[in-house]
């Protein structure tokens, strides 16, 4: 399974991919574990980062604002 990020104005991904906005940070951290092979030490550091290709969010903060739905995995 590989992680990306969604364009955010790309139909593709309104079409393709239903959104899904109720995931928790050890749903993420799960799936980035198993998308990059990552040991949790590090995802959790990932999960902290301010992502450009995410508007200069965190996951985290994605997660609590209950916007998981711009993570596809």
């Amino acid at each position: 399974m590989k992680l990306k990020f969604a364009e955010p104005d790309s139909k593709k991904y309104d079409e393709a991919t239903p959104e899904r906005e109720d995931l928790s940070k050890a749903e993420i951290l799960k799936l980035a574990m198993d998308a990059y092979a990552w040991k949790e030490s590090k995802c959790v550091s990932w999960y902290k980062l301010q992502i450009p290709q995410l508007g200069g969010n965190s996951p985290m903060e994605l997660v609590q604002r209950g916007q998981t739905g711009k993570l596809v995995f």
